[in-house]
């Protein structure tokens, strides 16, 4: 008797399986004489004898199954009291999973390193697809499950500390934290190391990873931007070009502050000590500009307050990256004697306020604020999508905070969109000061009055995802989140007492 896994029955096997035409059957060899030397039909006993075999052969199991690795997801599951809020807030049934407060949680996971439940992942699936970076390689894995086998990932890695040796196998999220806090701190490294990778990477991960390099751009990084004129992704090209115009001393650089100068109109104010005064002239076609569309959904309004909207966002999209340093030397000013003769233009104190909150000049954005616009922090965030934190560092956010928030000095709540874009900016709550500033100030306590009713529930959802944990207990004690439209805020509330506790 021989074996089933008698290696001389497999090349029997093969040859059946190959055709005989080109493989002969080894008989002999494979059977040891099992088969009578006058049998008339040999290679079909053979066959019969090949095909019991393979009815009492124990099969491996598929290939994908046994090079398919377990999972290692290191983060601790989400508290069970959090489950059943969690799905009401972000699952499927009623909730939503790509408002702030779906942002908010997704970043309340990935600070304090919580993963969802795997039951919960069916009905939270639009939510791990959306934010799967930001909720661990097991909500990664289940986002991915369904994608092509070329394009999903092969591991999945999620660690606590990530360095140069270690970042290019991280998710794509954690990718672009790490070169941007890189970035800040030596940034030719930076560079380098996404040059190096460069060419590995897919199309948003390359757009997402030049987005990280703003901060310090200088000339050492325009020979890496001029090389991406011809890369074969529209959106890396876009982004590159972008770049390329914050570059001090570039050519583009040069035309457009030759162009603000010459939109610029100087005049003298003032009797009795006569101040200088900048006013910036806009184009005849500004309704019809790319900027106009985003700005206008951004106002909220329409009439002069939109017109308002239209020319700061055009101001600050089309002249940021010019240098505060090189505005005012092309006026023949001091940075501060430029920012007090434009103090009444409102397009010229949105460009000041974004290339301010750029070149982290604090201490200008501070003077912008609080004497001239104190809703320039609108500006200063920029359009982003917030996919990535401006800054890196909380230290460095507490300084944004302090010098471009000043709630007590709004007039009013802004618009729930520009809240939204607060926390993108962010992407985390607000430093205790100015998150107590905001919880006790008019324009707070406004909205309760009925004044803004169509805003209350939009606006405390935004309200909720800034406050930190020390003042959640007030916020929920606030009059504007006892309105019906508020009770999503609530929620937000609850869930994020059991994921992000108070200290």
């Amino acid at each position: 008797m021989m074996s089933v896994e008698d290696p001389a029955i497999e090349v029997l096997t093969r040859s059946f399986l190959l055709g005989t035409a080109r493989h002969p059957v080894p008989m002999a060899g494979a059977l040891n004489n099992l088969v009578a030397a006058d049998d008339p039909a040999p290679e079909l006993t053979a066959l019969a004898l090949v095909g019991q075999r393979m009815r009492f052969r124990r099969h491996l199991p598929p290939a994908d199954r046994i090079a398919a690795l377990p999972i290692a997801d290191p983060r601790t599951t989400v508290p069970d009291a959090a489950r059943a809020l969690m799905r009401r807030l972000v699952g499927a049934d009623g909730g939503s999973a790509s408002d702030v407060a779906a942002r908010a949680v997704a970043d309340v996971c990935n600070r304090r390193r919580l993963r969802p439940h795997p039951f919960d992942l069916p009905r939270l699936d639009a939510f791990a697809k959306a934010h799967g970076e930001s909720l661990g390689t097991t909500a990664s894995a289940w986002a991915t499950r369904h994608e092509d086998a070329e394009q999903r990932p092969t591991h999945y890695f999620d660690a606590d500390a990530i360095d140069a040796a270690n970042w290019t196998a991280a998710r794509p999220a954690a990718r672009v934290g790490f070169i941007a806090g890189l970035r800040a701190r030596e940034p030719d490294r930076a560079r380098e190391l996404v040059e190096a990778s460069f060419s590995r990477d897919q199309a948003p991960v390359r757009a997402r990873l030049l987005d990280a390099l703003l901060p310090g751009l200088s000339a050492a990084d325009a020979p890496f931007l001029d090389s991406l004129a011809k890369d074969r992704a529209p959106s890396v090209r876009e982004a590159a070009q972008r770049l390329l115009k914050y570059i001090p001393g570039s050519a583009s650089t040069e035309g457009r502050l030759r162009d603000l100068v010459d939109r610029t109109k100087s005049s003298k104010s003032g009797l009795m000590r006569r101040r200088k005064v900048l006013a910036l002239e806009l184009p005849a076609n500004l309704q019809n500009l790319p900027q106009a569309a985003s700005a206008a959904g951004a106002a909220g309004a329409a009439g002069p307050t939109g017109a308002t909207w239209l020319a700061r966002r055009w101001a600050a999209d089309t002249f940021a990256g010019l240098g505060l340093d090189a505005m005012a030397a092309a006026f023949g000013l001091s940075v501060a004697d430029m920012i007090a003769a434009a103090g009444d233009d409102a397009a010229l104190m949105a460009l000041c306020a974004r290339q301010a909150s750029i070149e982290r000049r604090f201490d200008m954005l501070a003077v912008i604020v609080r004497q001239h616009a104190a809703d320039a922090w609108i500006d200063a965030i920029g359009t982003g999508n917030g996919s990535v934190p401006e800054f890196a560092d909380d230290a460095t956010i507490e300084q944004w905070c302090a010098a471009a928030l000043a709630p007590d000095l709004w007039g009013s709540l802004p618009h729930p969109a520009d809240l939204d874009g607060l926390y993108g900016f962010l992407r985390r709550p607000l430093p205790l000061p100015q998150a107590g500033e905001l919880l006790r100030s008019r324009a707070f306590a406004a909205i309760a009055q009925g004044d803004s009713s169509p805003y209350i529930g939009a606006a405390c959802l935004a309200i909720a995802a800034l406050t930190p944990p020390q003042l959640r207990s007030e916020l929920r004690a606030a009059r504007a989140l006892m309105a019906e439209d508020a009770s999503r805020a609530v929620l937000l509330l609850d869930l994020l007492a059991l994921l992000d506790p108070t200290p």
